[in-house]
């Protein structure tokens, strides 16, 4: 059994001493795509952290780019209602030939048998003497507010989900080095249990119980490949480049960083005022206003004038006349079926109702921030239970260890021992992605862009070292 138990030391020496050394990013593409992504060498700059990849995201991002055509339309919009109150101008020429067949139109002095005049016209109309458009005007500006603040709220979702896709793809590659190590662990403990089985110190049930492991571990090894790069192509998605242009992103060497500290008083207040979707709300509410204002001056004339220059160059016999002639016309409306009357009640329920859905919307907001800050300090405790019980899984490992080296455990019993190690080690990842999605999540309700962009600054290594310690394998060569 010491002969066996020192194979198992020598094994144990080979497959942990590896844990300390920082793994690679996993390959996620064959080399033949990779053969192709070198004619898009030139396409987009390779990305980096996640500063690198949050700025060619506001460059590349289609969704980002369709808002900005949507802003510029909207300064088109307002264009058209500074028009509504510039005059029309317009020149149009008439040329007139009349062949008379009767000899009474012939000879009669008053036929006119061929004209050719010009005429320069200038029109407009001013409803509600001018306010409707001049309101239309203010409507129109606030309107661009609308569509600027509808771009920050896609940049917003677009820095969500890029984020999010990030900090997966780093959890993603430390659960494919979790299960890397643990299948070659398996490996080395099937050597180990089917040479005892030839010595019949082990049962078969035992090797088969080993082999069932292995599978386990390759079907977690797939699932966590697969998801790598699924995430993968979403990145790239949002980043509008080849997936083959992320294949040299370089992710932090763990998800371990240092916690922050939020309340909900500190944040309460900067949230209302700079939220976006309390600023849409605020801006339908000043629409509205204005939208009732707009129906109240229904009441007043609608003020038009025409003003026309007139040159006849030929008109038969009569020969280069001039004229200017002016209208002016102003249209009250006397009864329309009290139309005007119920336009302004509508447009008053309107803008109460768009009040109502201010304080509404920032109760809502107020549940989604307080929400978020526990669900935070919730991941917090989640890591403290995870770090223990990783601590845990080392000293049980230790233990059994110790007794396998003895005689007293069997092998299964150190297998189980990696097992309970290496889901201690899956929890803890887990733990340390949702501290940095509510993290992000908690930054973007605040707009607090500069620490999103630093979010995977200084990670802390995981760290084996104290099962190292424990086996008193950090010495070997």
């Amino acid at each position: 059994m010491k002969k066996h138990a020192s194979l198992a030391i020598h094994c144990f020496r080979r497959l942990l001493w590896p844990l300390a050394i920082r793994a690679s990013y996993p390959a996620v593409l064959t080399g033949a795509l990779i053969l192709i992504c070198s004619l898009f060498a030139g396409t987009a700059a390779q990305a980096g952290t996640l500063a690198d990849l949050v700025k060619q995201a506001r460059e590349r991002n289609l969704s980002l780019q369709i808002s900005d055509l949507e802003i510029e339309q909207s300064f088109i919009e307002e264009k058209k209602a500074y028009n509504a109150l510039i005059p029309d101008v317009n020149l149009s020429a008439n040329k007139t030939h009349r062949t008379f067949k009767d000899a009474y139109q012939s000879s009669s002095p008053s036929s006119i048998d061929s004209i050719l005049s010009y005429s320069l016209r200038l029109t407009q109309s001013y409803p509600g003497l001018g306010r409707i458009p001049s309101i239309q005007k203010e409507i129109a500006r606030l309107k661009i507010g609308i569509k600027e603040t509808l771009k920050s709220n896609q940049e917003i979702n677009v820095l969500k989900e890029l984020g999010r896709i990030y900090f997966k793809l780093i959890r993603d590659n430390e659960l494919i080095k979790v299960h890397k190590t643990d299948l070659v662990l398996i490996a080395e403990l099937m050597k180990i249990a089917k040479l005892n089985e030839e010595l019949g110190l082990v049962l078969h049930n035992d090797v088969l119980r080993i082999e069932v492991e292995q599978l386990n571990s390759n079907t977690e090894m797939v699932k966590a490949q697969n998801s790598f790069d699924d995430l993968i192509y979403d990145m790239a998605a949002i980043l509008d480049t080849p997936s083959c242009n992320l294949a040299s992103l370089t992710l932090p060497v763990s998800l371990k960083f240092a916690p922050a500290s939020y309340s909900n008083e500190a944040l309460l207040d900067s949230m209302f005022e700079i939220d976006n979707d309390i600023k849409l709300a605020r801006t339908d509410f000043e629409i509205l206003k204005k939208a009732t204002k707009s129906a109240r001056s229904a009441h007043l004339p609608t003020l038009s004038f025409e003003g026309a220059y007139n040159h006849g160059e030929e008109m038969g016999p009569i020969k280069n006349t001039r004229d200017i002639t002016t209208t002016f016309m102003l249209t009250t409306p006397v009864y329309n079926g009290n139309d005007i009357e119920n336009s302004v009640r509508l447009a008053q329920k309107s803008a109460e109702i768009a009040s109502l859905r201010i304080k509404n919307l920032s109760n809502s907001k107020r549940a989604v921030l307080e929400k978020a800050v526990a669900d935070y300090n919730n991941t917090l405790a989640r890591i403290n239970f995870a770090e223990k019980m990783a601590e845990q899984s080392f000293e049980n490992m230790r233990i059994v260890f110790s007794r396998y080296q003895e005689g007293a455990s069997s092998i299964v019993e150190l297998v189980d021992a990696q097992r309970l190690l290496t889901n201690s080690a899956q929890t803890a990842i887990k733990a340390y992605y949702d501290e940095r999605e509510k993290h992000l999540d908690i930054l973007l309700l605040v707009h607090h862009f500069d620490n999103i962009v630093r979010l995977d600054e200084n990670p802390s290594p995981l760290s084996f070292d104290f099962l190292m310690k424990t086996l008193n394998l950090g010495g070997t060569k």
